[in-house]
C-alpha cells in the first residue's frame, strides 16, 4: 500500500512501514513492525526463520512477548485475567 502521494510504500504484508504495536525481530537479526497480531505470527511462514514479537495487549496494556521457533509458540510473557458477566 502506497502513501497518499502515492510515493513510498506503507505496507507490504506481513510488514508495515509506519511504527504499530507489534515488533519482530527475525533470527537473522532484521526488524520491522507487523500490521497485525495475526500477521506478526504468520511473519513465520513469511520469512522462514525463528523469530520474537514484542506487542502489546489491546485489552490491558500490558506487554506480550511470543517466540515462534521451529514453527513453536513459546509465551514468554503473558498476563492472564478472568472477566465474569452475568446476563
Amino acid at each position: 500500500m502506497l502513501d497518499e502521494e502515492g510515493k513510498e510504500i506503507q505496507f507490504a504484508y506481513p510488514v508495515s512501514g509506519l511504527p504499530t504495536s507489534h515488533h519482530i525481530t527475525l533470527s537473522d537479526g532484521r526488524e520491522y513492525y507487523s500490521m497485525c497480531a495475526i500477521d506478526s505470527l504468520g511473519s513465520y511462514f513469511t520469512f522462514w526463520q525463528d523469530l520474537e514479537i514484542d506487542s502489546v495487549c489491546s485489552t490491558s496494556g500490558e506487554p506480550i512477548k511470543v517466540v515462534v521457533k521451529n514453527g513453536r509458540l513459546f509465551i514468554k510473557v503473558v498476563q492472564v485475567f478472568i472477566v465474569s458477566m452475568w446476563i
